[in-house]
């Protein structure tokens, strides 16, 4: 195929989140995910997703959902937050002393829900922006943990929590770097598995995200649950949210878009 039709087609494919052809995927360009440490395979497993508030953690948690594993029997409609975790989570604070100690009895419900979970569940997830204030003093209780952790534009970021809030851009970023240091200096130090994603090149690369989560988690997505995990993945779409009402506006979305790909000669 002539270089400048292949340019083309490439670019194409890309713009369609579809994987490129084996061979066609130009040097240096870099995957919308890392598998830094591989999955440990079997029958129960817990999935624990991280990431900065507004950051790509409702994205990445509403996947996980589409592809059948279990993130809260009540979440958050628009955000995919288990709400029991919260509730017990929040009704414990301050977890910590006046000097950054951990209060251990503050721990134990939070325990309690992750037996429960255990028990109800072989495999299961949750979906906390802030659950690095909590999750290293309970990760003993939490069965073959994987985690994952999504990075967004700090910019972007702060432009969100700026509408949700009003907080002002220069210390969301700032509290964005020192919220990230936080957990990069944890997932450094334990060995449970590990990916890492990036959520802007997610949007773009949608089908390679979704096949090498979907292998990283240990599920076999239907054709037809990829084809709805890649509408799904879409900017600016107002809200991480599963009902019916908000998946047909992502069929929508992408129908409006027709793209053909340019066959080879």
């Amino acid at each position: 195929m002539p270089t400048t039709l292949k340019r083309v087609r490439n670019g194409l494919r890309l713009a369609l989140g579809l994987d490129l052809e084996p061979g066609d995927i130009p040097e240096g360009m870099r995957m919308p995910c890392e598998v830094i440490r591989p999955p440990r395979h079997g029958d129960e497993k817990t999935f624990i997703v991280m990431g900065m508030p507004s950051g790509g953690t409702s994205m990445l948690a509403g996947v996980l959902s589409l592809m059948g594993i279990n993130m809260g029997e009540e979440t958050g409609p628009g955000n995919n937050e288990d709400q029991e975790f919260l509730r017990v989570v929040d009704a414990q604070q301050p977890l910590y002393d006046s000097n950054g100690a951990p209060i251990e009895e503050k721990f134990e419900p939070i325990r309690a829900l992750v037996e429960k979970r255990n028990a109800a569940q072989k495999v299961w997830g949750w979906k906390d922006p802030h659950s690095i204030n909590y999750v290293r003093q309970i990760m003993s209780d939490i069965r073959n943990p994987h985690v994952l952790v999504i990075f967004r534009d700090h910019m972007a970021s702060a432009q969100s929590i700026k509408h949700l809030s009003g907080t002002e851009h220069l210390p969301t970023i700032r509290n964005y770097l020192r919220h990230m240091e936080v957990i990069t200096s944890w997932i450094d130090s334990i060995d449970a598995p590990l990916m890492l994603i990036s959520y802007e090149r997610a949007l773009r690369l949608r089908e390679s995200l979704t096949r090498i989560l979907a292998e990283f988690v240990d599920v076999e997505p239907t054709e037809e649950q990829i084809r709805t995990i890649m509408r799904y993945i879409r900017p600016d779409r107002g809200g991480a949210n599963l009902d019916e009402v908000y998946l047909a506006t992502d069929k929508a979305f992408w129908t409006a878009r027709p793209m053909k790909i340019p066959k080879g000669d």
